[in-house]
């Protein structure tokens, strides 16, 4: 086998070197279109679903804590405009929970649903 490339002329060696140097350009250029194009459809998940579930999740706990924090205010000093804005931040809280859930229903997992 190796005589018969040694056999051939320059210009063939050239030409087939130079096919060979083509073909790994074009098997680089279709990997690299093809790892681009995933991460693409990555990151268009998380800024579709995952970031703004997690905003959403924050916004949560901080509601959470907000109940938790006029509740105190309302149990030391017994004014009734705590109990209003306990009532204010749990209806916060449940428009961004009902937020939440609306959110789940395009998870793919169906654990992550519940």
């Amino acid at each position: 086998m190796f005589k018969s490339i040694a056999n051939t002329g320059i210009r063939t060696r050239l030409l087939g070197g130079f096919a060979l140097i083509c073909g790994l350009l074009a098997a680089t250029v279709v990997y690299t279109v093809a790892a681009v194009s995933d991460i693409s459809s990555r990151i268009r998940a998380v800024v579709d679903q995952r970031a703004p579930v997690a905003i959403a999740s924050t916004e949560l706990v901080g509601n959470l804590y907000s109940t938790l924090s006029t509740l105190r205010g309302y149990l030391l000093t017994g004014d009734a405009q705590g109990k209003r804005d306990r009532a204010a931040v749990w209806a916060e809280l449940d428009r961004t929970a009902a937020a939440v859930d609306r959110m789940a229903e395009g998870f793919s997992n169906p654990q992550n649903k519940v």
